[in-house]
Protein backbone atom coordinates (compact mmCIF):
# COMPACT_ATOMS: atom_id res chain seq x y z
CA UNK A 1 0.00 0.00 0.00
CA UNK A 2 1.17 3.42 -0.85
CA UNK A 3 -0.14 6.52 0.66
CA UNK A 4 1.20 10.16 -0.29
CA UNK A 5 1.05 13.36 1.14
CA UNK A 6 -2.66 15.54 0.38
CA UNK A 7 -4.21 12.27 -1.29
CA UNK A 8 -7.59 11.35 -0.09
CA UNK A 9 -7.07 7.79 -1.00
CA UNK A 10 -3.71 5.11 -0.87
CA UNK A 11 -2.90 2.70 -3.50
CA UNK A 12 -3.07 -0.97 -3.92
CA UNK A 13 -0.22 -1.97 -5.98
CA UNK A 14 0.79 -5.21 -7.29
CA UNK A 15 4.28 -6.80 -5.10
CA UNK A 16 6.29 -7.07 -8.88
CA UNK A 17 5.69 -3.47 -9.47
CA UNK A 18 8.73 -0.87 -8.51
CA UNK A 19 7.52 2.05 -6.67
CA UNK A 20 9.67 4.84 -5.72
CA UNK A 21 10.21 4.99 -1.72
CA UNK A 22 12.39 8.38 -1.86
CA UNK A 23 14.53 10.31 -4.42
CA UNK A 24 15.18 8.15 -6.56
CA UNK A 25 15.18 4.89 -4.52
CA UNK A 26 12.80 2.24 -5.68
CA UNK A 27 11.90 -0.79 -4.04
CA UNK A 28 10.62 -4.45 -5.76
CA UNK A 29 9.41 -6.58 -3.06
CA UNK A 30 8.07 -9.60 -5.61
CA UNK A 31 11.82 -9.34 -6.59
CA UNK A 32 13.44 -9.32 -3.44
CA UNK A 33 11.69 -12.46 -2.02
CA UNK A 34 12.26 -14.33 -5.10
CA UNK A 35 15.94 -13.56 -4.86
CA UNK A 36 15.75 -14.76 -1.14
CA UNK A 37 14.47 -17.73 -2.35
CA UNK A 38 10.44 -17.45 -1.01
CA UNK A 39 7.50 -18.42 -3.33
CA UNK A 40 4.63 -16.92 -2.43
CA UNK A 41 1.62 -19.56 -3.33
CA UNK A 42 -1.58 -18.18 -4.90
CA UNK A 43 -5.24 -19.84 -4.91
Amino acid sequence: MVAERNADAWLTMDWHRDPELTDGQFFNIGQYLADEGITIETS
